[in-house]
């Protein structure tokens, strides 16, 4: 829970609307960044 709420924070700090904070799920953010940046974060401006 450490990690996830770490993650957050350096997340809304560094205006990041995604948090992929273990190694599993950065291999994961890594193959969805694309879609992510493209499709969610475009509609959610």
């Amino acid at each position: 829970p450490a990690l996830v709420a770490d993650g957050i924070i350096k997340a809304i700090k560094a205006g990041d609307f995604h948090v992929f904070p273990d190694p599993i799920a950065k291999q994961m953010g890594d193959a969805y960044k694309s879609f992510a940046e493209n499709v969610v974060e475009v509609s959610s401006s």
